[in-house]
């Protein structure tokens, strides 16, 4: 099957929830890899880019907000709650969210999903990718050219509380957006046709 608009996908067991853009969120069956189905949408506002699920819910990336969005019924996925902070990528970790969007990362107490709050906020250049690993955040920044300073990766200290702090800064060849983890490390996907990994942990 062909899912319109798709930018960001997030898998939870048979079922893969989808950020299409303007489509909103998209929940599609999976159970069957060789002929996926789609079970339900909803529509968000703006432009769906990033998802995260746990449990019941979803928590969608819209751009100029967050949608929690019920997902029990995976054909009729229904919006719960919203909150208008800058929004493109997610990463979870226990009870905190990390949203990182436009010029700005925030943190946000999701311990009761459908009342999101926010703990902290700081400022984060273009940030777009996040990721969450080993009380580390990895926020991939991309450069604006190849003299922007402030391109590469950031990585902070979320083990000590609410606000993240920073720990150093990563220069990478090309223009990072996408961020992935598994054993330990952070794989980071640039536009210089590298997958950069990295040790969020020094």
């Amino acid at each position: 099957m062909t899912t319109p608009g798709g930018i960001a996908v997030a898998v939870n067991g048979t079922r893969a929830y989808v950020a299409a853009g303007s489509y909103g969120l998209e929940v599609v069956d999976v159970s069957n890899a060789g002929a996926p189905r789609l079970l339900g949408t909803v529509d968000t506002p703006g432009t769906a880019r990033g998802v995260l699920v746990a449990g019941p819910r979803a928590f969608v990336a819209d751009e100029t907000a967050l949608f929690v969005v019920d997902v029990s019924n995976p054909a009729q996925p229904a919006i719960r709650a919203s909150l208008p902070v800058p929004a493109r990528s997610l990463a979870l970790d226990g009870s905190r969210l990390f949203v990182a969007g436009s010029n700005q990362l925030t943190v946000l107490d999701v311990s009761t999903a459908d009342r999101p709050a926010v703990v902290a906020t700081r400022a984060a250049p273009a940030a777009h990718g996040v990721a969450v690993i080993g009380g580390r955040l990895v926020v991939a920044v991309p450069a604006l050219n190849h003299f922007d300073a402030l391109g590469g990766i950031d990585v902070l200290d979320v083990s000590g509380g609410a606000d993240p702090q920073p720990v150093r800064h990563i220069d990478v060849p090309g223009t990072t957006h996408v961020l992935a983890t598994a054993n330990g490390l952070v794989y980071a996907g640039d536009s210089a046709a590298n997958v950069d990994v990295i040790d969020p942990a020094p």
